[in-house]
């Protein structure tokens, strides 16, 4: 009877398939794909006086930090990141822009307007313009730039709402390129966070908001000699980037970037005391209280799976998987589901990641390995694990 019971469940693990221990890869710190929308950690995060403001990971969008993050605000001249993206998109940096009569007036009512001092029918390149528009933070270039790529402030504007939904910002609504005091212009920091991650991917824009310094030409002078107003540049480790604000309405804001080894971090800071000071503490805080943790590997082997037949298959992930957790989190626990052929990792909000079976010979994706069948063995391998058991 034993040997009855033994071979009628070796045929059942024959006929159906069976998962082997899965041999996880190390946990190191990779360049991050994926990771839960929010993420808590055990260390506290700094006293910040800003009425609003938020800290993300960069890659993901994860939030680390965040206060009153969706209420809507004016922004300031930090509007300018999306003024930037959009011209980055729909104008070719060559392209020649001639300042307009608007172009050379928009700071002469304002003390807090900076401007490049253009003057009506000059002519700049859209490259120089850009440079002026975040580096100083020239209110003019932002004119001149939305007249040549808009038709008008007006028709900029309309291109700005849309490409702002498009980057996930849908409580937004922007009237002008420069981001002066406007009742029907709001923002807020969530928005702004969204925006910026879409215009940091543009290698133009952080090549842009990364220099501390440039010089650019002026109809009938001496080159215009820019200075970045982001006084983390230089001072903080690994600070590359973005934009500062100031008017009457939003108060003093700051959208700052960092990037240390392969993690980087956004803040924005608005309504702040001392934005600079602030947008520092919260930038070093999303560096030192979080980690990063590899789940799979792009096309790295994360375990294996064995058929009863003695088939068996690599399990890979087609893109490489990480999360971010608090830094004295343990690792994240995670298992293999075989019917859905995916992975589920134990971190807030959930997380699975598919994987797809590959052959070990050819390292092509693969199916379950052909067995024959017979409804004789179908019955055998619903019974095999109560057999086995009884052995």
């Amino acid at each position: 009877m034993k040997g009855l019971v033994a071979w009628l469940a070796f045929a059942g693990l024959y006929f159906s398939p069976s998962t082997a221990a899965a041999a996880q890869s190390p946990l190191v710190s990779q360049t991050p794909v994926s990771a839960p929308a929010v993420v808590s950690t055990s260390s506290t995060p700094p006293a910040i006086g800003a009425a609003a403001g938020i800290l993300l990971d960069a890659s993901d969008g994860s939030v680390l930090w965040e206060r009153n993050s969706r209420a809507r605000r004016a922004i300031a001249s930090t509007t300018k990141i999306l003024t930037a993206l959009v011209v980055l998109e729909e104008a070719k940096l060559t392209d020649v822009v001639t300042a307009s009569a608007r172009a050379e007036a928009i700071g002469a009512a304002d003390a807090l307007v900076t401007e490049l001092e253009l003057t009506e029918g000059e002519k700049l390149t859209v490259e120089h313009l850009l440079y002026g528009l975040l580096v100083p933070s020239g209110s003019d270039a932002a004119v001149a730039l939305a007249e040549h790529v808009g038709g008008s402030v007006d028709g900029f504007a309309r291109m700005m709402n849309e490409r702002a939904r498009k980057a996930g910002a849908t409580d937004s609504h922007f009237t002008n390129a420069d981001g002066l005091d406007d009742p029907a212009a709001y923002s807020t920091a969530y928005d702004l966070a969204q925006i910026t991650r879409a215009a940091m991917a543009n290698r133009t824009f952080r090549k842009i908001v990364a220099t501390p310094r440039i010089q650019i030409p002026r109809a009938g002078g001496p080159a215009r000699d820019l200075v970045n107003r982001n006084e983390l540049l230089g001072r903080l480790q690994g600070a590359n980037g973005v934009k500062t604000g100031n008017t009457r309405n939003a108060g003093r804001t700051l959208v700052a970037s960092a990037s240390r080894g392969s993690e980087e971090r956004i803040s924005v800071i608005l309504g702040s005391p001392d934005p600079f000071a602030e947008s520092a503490s919260l930038l070093n805080f999303g560096f030192a209280g979080f980690r990063r943790f590899l789940i799979a590997g792009k096309n790295k082997p994360w375990g294996q799976l064995t058929y009863g037949d003695g088939t068996s298959v690599r399990l890979t992930a087609r893109k490489e998987v990480t999360v971010l957790l608090g830094a004295s989190s343990p690792a994240p626990r995670m298992r293999y589901r075989p019917t859905q052929s995916d992975l589920v990792v134990d971190v807030p909000g959930g997380l699975v990641v598919p994987l797809e079976q590959r052959c070990h010979r050819s390292d092509q994706p693969c199916g379950r390995p052909e067995r024959r069948w017979s409804p004789l063995a179908a019955v055998i391998s619903l019974f095999a694990p109560l057999l086995a058991a009884l052995k």
